[in-house]
Formats: C-alpha cells, sequence, structure tokens
C-alpha cells in the first residue's frame, strides 16, 4: 500500500481590515488610527493564531499541517479543530507550520501549551510567514459584525483605546 500523499501546508487564517497601530510598546488592530498613537500598517491582514510552546511563552507556531500517529494529515480548519478538541488522544502528533519568529518548525503537540492563550499573530498576506506583529487587544466599536467567531473568542475587544487603557495591569 503506498504511503498517503502529503498535503500541501494550509494554515487558518482570518481577514481583517483596518489598522495597526502601536500605542506604547503594544501594538493593537483598530478599525480606523487612533489619537495619540503611531499607524504602522493599513489594510486588510491575515491574523492568523499561534500556539505558545511549553514552558516557552516567548516561542509559539501557526499550525498549517499535522501528522497523526496512524498516518493522516489535517490541514485547515480540520487540523484546527482536532488540536483543540482531540490532540490529547495523539500527544506524539506532529505539527508542522511557523514559529512567531518567521521560522519553519515541526514540533509534537506534547511540546504544546493549549491552555495558555494563543498569540494573535498579524501577516501582511496569505503567503507570509512572518508576522507583522503580535497584537495585544483589537479596539473596534462594532466586533460582531467585523470580526470573525473565532477572533472575538481569542482576542481581548474594546469599544475605545482609553478601555483597553483601563485594563492595562
Amino acid at each position: 500500500m503506498p504511503a498517503p500523499r502529503i498535503p500541501e501546508r494550509q494554515p487558518i487564517g482570518d481577514s481583517f481590515t483596518g489598522v495597526i497601530v502601536k500605542a506604547d510598546s503594544h501594538y493593537l488592530l483598530a478599525d480606523s488610527g487612533l489619537d495619540n498613537t503611531e499607524t504602522t500598517h493599513t489594510g486588510t491582514f491575515i491574523v492568523r493564531y499561534g500556539v505558545v510552546f511549553l514552558g516557552k511563552p516567548h516561542l509559539s507556531i501557526v499550525p498549517a499541517l499535522m501528522a497523526l500517529d496512524y498516518g493522516e494529515f489535517l490541514t485547515g480548519e480540520s487540523a484546527w479543530d482536532f488540536l483543540l478538541n482531540k490532540s490529547n488522544l495523539y500527544p506524539r502528533a506532529d505539527i508542522l507550520g511557523f514559529r512567531n519568529d518567521g521560522q519553519d518548525d515541526q514540533v509534537y503537540v506534547k511540546q504544546l501549551d493549549l491552555l495558555y492563550p494563543f498569540d494573535i499573530l498579524v501577516y501582511a498576506n496569505e503567503s507570509t510567514t512572518k508576522p507583522l506583529c503580535k497584537v495585544d487587544a483589537i479596539i473596534s466599536t462594532k466586533p460582531e459584525t467585523t470580526l470573525s467567531e473565532r477572533l472575538r473568542n481569542h482576542v481581548n475587544i474594546f469599544p475605545t483605546i482609553l478601555d483597553w487603557q483601563k485594563a492595562l495591569p
């Protein structure tokens, strides 16, 4: 029986149109420019989710392909769903993707901390592997209509920059 064909990598990502702003040392996504911030990029971006390495919260990987113990391959939404909901059954499953520094990497599921908040990484387009930045929050007055459900579930959203600043430790 021939080995299964390895599919192309397909990381999940959600589209966001707006601006990336820098406030102090934090990057934020916003619907439009904000007072007292530096706008670093404007346009339509791809937001991806970096799963943090166990014991190394400064490193994360954006899953693009999963190779399960029994030879099955998963990409895209099916890989993401499997990682979040069933990966504890296959701790030796391989995850191939790009780290938050843009480097290609391959790790076992058991090397990742799925309970740690995901890195919210913003990319210039679908094909880039190095993020423009890691964002700490989104400033949006209408998140229910402008943001995907996944993005709303995994990032802090504030209606104004003042509300975000009040929430800072």
